[in-house]
């Protein structure tokens, strides 16, 4: 592998790996449901308006149900887990 794709890596490698450690910093502090529910709404807060904004919230309100069970299995409960694994 080239240089290039080694330095890649190594920043790919610590940008993928601090949020972990920020969790792990972060249970220590704060109860488990407020860091999930925090972490959650950062995530709506910075891809909803980029929603609105491309004319994609045509299909929100038609798919809501779906929508709440795919952001809880694959949201809320990963970043649960996580945290309370921590």
């Amino acid at each position: 592998m080239s240089r290039r794709g080694w330095v890649l890596f190594a920043v790919m490698s610590v940008v993928w790996g601090i949020p972990y450690l920020l969790i792990k910093v972060a249970v220590d502090e704060v109860s488990v449901p407020v860091l999930v529910f925090a972490r959650t709404a950062v995530g709506a807060a910075v891809l909803l308006p980029a929603a609105l904004y491309g004319g994609r919230s045509r299909g929100i309100l038609r798919h809501r149900r779906p929508l709440a069970a795919f952001a809880t299995i694959e949201i809320i409960v990963p970043g649960w887990l996580l945290s309370d694994a921590t």
